[in-house]
């Protein structure tokens, strides 16, 4: 068809007479060429309307992934902020319960030093005015820790207090031997007594004596 109009195009061009009457087969043919161009043209645009579609799919898209990723990466960053805080709080709560206890504990320790204190103070005033200091006769000192030792009863002296009340009213010689002695040692009433009796040679007919 081409062919052919192109054949009738081409004579055409050749006359030189004056407007000869349209060829019906040329113009279909025309008529059907410009139907294929409008035919391809439709075509071609839908293919780029398509072509359009499809960008703007993907667009969408990658727009709503990056979104996405987005959205989870400020879930992410709250969940760790949130674990964070939590971790600074309960290291805070574990700080302020650690002080509390020792707090505590030191006021504990405190008010049964003061309590101590307290006790030993009314019990070496209680026995002040009843107790004889040691004489410096060894025998002396079998006499001092028998009335000592009624004084711890008769005023219901603590074990813990009695060593550390006699201290004062030792001989001198006692005294040496005390300070000789280990903080162990002088805490105990017992081992005190028996310390001084061993060192004055304290023994035999002069405890019976005493006691």
């Amino acid at each position: 068809m081409l062919a052919r109009y192109a054949e009738v195009m081409t004579a055409g061009a050749r006359l030189k007479v004056g407007p000869v009457a349209a060829d019906p087969e040329v113009e279909k043919m025309r008529l059907e060429l410009e139907r294929q161009k409008v035919k391809f043209e439709i075509r071609q645009a839908e293919v780029e309307k398509e072509k359009a579609k499809k960008q703007d799919v993907l667009e969408r898209e990658r727009l709503a992934f990056k979104r996405h990723e987005k959205e989870k990466q400020l879930e992410l960053d709250k969940q760790r902020n949130e674990l964070e805080k939590i971790k600074a709080k309960s290291k805070k709560q574990k700080w302020i319960t650690k002080n509390a206890l020792k707090k505590v504990q030191s006021e504990k320790k405190e008010a049964r030093q003061n309590d101590g204190a307290v006790s030993a103070k009314k019990y070496a005033d209680a026995i002040r005015e009843s107790i004889v200091p040691m004489g410096l006769d060894p025998i002396d000192a079998v006499a001092f820790f028998q009335r000592a030792e009624k004084l711890f009863v008769s005023y219901g002296v603590p074990k813990e207090l009695q060593a550390n009340l006699i201290g004062p009213y030792l001989n001198q010689k006692s005294k040496q031997i005390w300070a000789r002695l280990s903080p162990e040692v002088t805490s105990v009433y017992d081992d005190v007594k028996e310390a001084i009796f061993a060192q004055n040679e304290v023994v035999g007919s002069s405890l019976f004596a005493a006691f």
